[in-house]
């Protein structure tokens, strides 16, 4: 581009200029001036250009930074969601006990009386008790999407003997509010001393330990049903109390639990161990006896 400038002038003077020679001279010297100028400017807009560039790449670095932050955060709150879901309705080892809220449990006005549980009560109670169940079902007939209504219902039935009428009624509950601890831990009662299910109290449990992290009953009940009943899971006993721990660090019932079952394997150094840890969430005097105990017998 320079020396096309520098040519060109030149021609262009050689061929129309005519006059003196100072004249030429001088409008040489403008000419000349002119694409010196030229130059210069061309050369600055280039750096300038440079330098824009340069900083457009720098903000271009810079938003794409950003723009990969929000993917990652929204990409992460898309898979905690996931996992949240996927936890809630396929509980991790047992079996999914809940329920599509709207199926409302067929019957559930009728109660299937067990004489050989009922036959306890003494008649003025058992008279209370039909009262109450009456008086509920009417509750639900009006407003079946009452938790607290199919939680009552479930508690009358399963005092005459009514497990399967008790599990329906608890079942819809669970459906109706998917967090409710009282739900899940029914539930798992009945599962595990009413209906001998292990497979299904563990599924109850566990989903309740999914929703309710800080329930630390549940823990404390799965490991119990892992160590003595569903015994082929002995082994998660341990693992079930640590998760428990871990979401509540002054959880020293769970601890204590953790120091019986090691007392029981005969590892009475684990056992105090952890029961040193418990003393610290328990004022309970008993337990500086126990490791006093565990002390001389681990001597």
């Amino acid at each position: 581009m320079f020396f096309f400038f520098c040519r060109a002038p030149c021609e262009h003077e050689r061929s129309e200029w005519n006059g003196d020679k100072e004249k030429r001279k001088i409008q040489c010297r403008a000419i000349h001036f002119v694409i010196q100028r030229m130059f210069s400017i061309n050369i600055e807009c280039w750096v300038f250009v440079i330098m824009q560039s340069s900083q457009r790449t720098r903000l271009a670095n810079a938003l794409a930074e950003r723009v990969s932050i929000i993917i990652a955060a929204v990409a992460g709150i898309a898979l905690f969601g996931g996992i949240v879901w996927f936890a809630v309705t396929h509980p991790f080892g047992g079996e999914n006990v809940v329920p599509i809220a709207g199926e409302i449990p067929k019957d559930f006005e009728k109660i299937v009386i067990d004489e050989k549980v009922a036959g306890e009560f003494r008649p003025e109670f058992r008279e209370q008790y039909m009262k109450t169940f009456d008086e509920t079902v009417a509750v639900l007939k009006e407003h079946p999407d009452s938790t607290w209504g199919w939680l009552d219902l479930g508690a009358i039935k399963k005092m005459f003997g009514d497990y399967k009428g008790a599990e329906a009624a608890w079942l819809y509950a669970a459906a109706l509010s998917p967090t409710h601890e009282a739900a899940y831990a029914n539930l798992g009662d009945l599962y595990r001393y009413f209906l001998v299910d292990y497979k299904k109290a563990e599924g109850a449990l566990l989903t309740l330990i999914e929703a309710q992290p800080t329930a630390t009953r549940a823990y404390r009940d799965l490991a119990e049903i892992y160590r003595t009943q569903y015994t082929e899971k002995k082994g998660d006993a341990f693992l079930i109390l640590e998760k428990g721990i871990s979401q509540n660090p002054d959880a020293g019932d769970l601890m204590a639990v953790a120091a019986l079952f090691y007392e029981q394997d005969g590892n009475y150094k684990k056992a105090i161990e952890w029961l040193e840890r418990a003393k610290k969430f328990l004022p309970n005097p008993t337990i500086e006896e126990d490791i006093k105990r565990l002390k001389k017998i681990a001597q």
